[in-house]
């Protein structure tokens, strides 16, 4: 993640684009945090943790953010990226569902999600919010953002 592309959402504007790039620092942390521990029952409730947040963040953007920009001929391409993407991702996160979280195999599965979301943050915050925001407007942004955390919250409750 690099500081100037969370510099330019953050900058522009408190709405979605900034809770979101907020929700990307919180699955990093967690990430890392998760990245640092060797125990596997810790892992298991450290995984369980970071996957929730991070199905939870995709549903969300999948299911209320992407839609308006699918909607906006100037910002249709960033809609099929991020959906192509977030099937990436959660694919990878059922892969390592499946696998103990003692074993080589997860750690090295876990590397691959590392990089998975590292390069799709760039993404988004470089490239997929500014334009978002341009093609929405600061007024549009904020009323997603309140949309967004509720949608966030229900698919926590949908996945629980």
């Amino acid at each position: 993640m690099s500081h100037h592309s969370l510099e330019t959402v953050g900058a522009t504007t408190n709405g979605v684009f900034g809770t979101l790039v907020k929700q990307h620092a919180e699955a990093a942390a967690l990430l890392s945090q998760l990245k640092q521990t060797s125990d596997a029952s810790s892992r298991l409730q450290q995984w369980a943790k970071l996957r929730l947040e991070l199905l939870s963040h995709e549903k969300s953007e999948i299911r209320i953010l992407y839609p308006e920009l699918r909607g906006i001929e100037s910002t249709r391409d960033i809609s099929d990226a991020h959906d192509e993407e977030a099937q990436t991702l959660e694919a990878t996160i059922h892969q390592l569902d499946k696998l103990d979280t003692a074993s080589s195999e997860w750690t090295a599965k876990l590397e691959t999600l590392g990089r998975l979301l590292q390069k799709h943050v760039q993404e988004e915050e470089g490239e997929f919010f500014p334009r978002a925001l341009a093609a929405l407007g600061e007024d549009e942004a904020q009323k997603l953002d309140a949309r967004i955390i509720a949608e966030k919250t229900s698919v926590m409750g949908e996945l629980a």
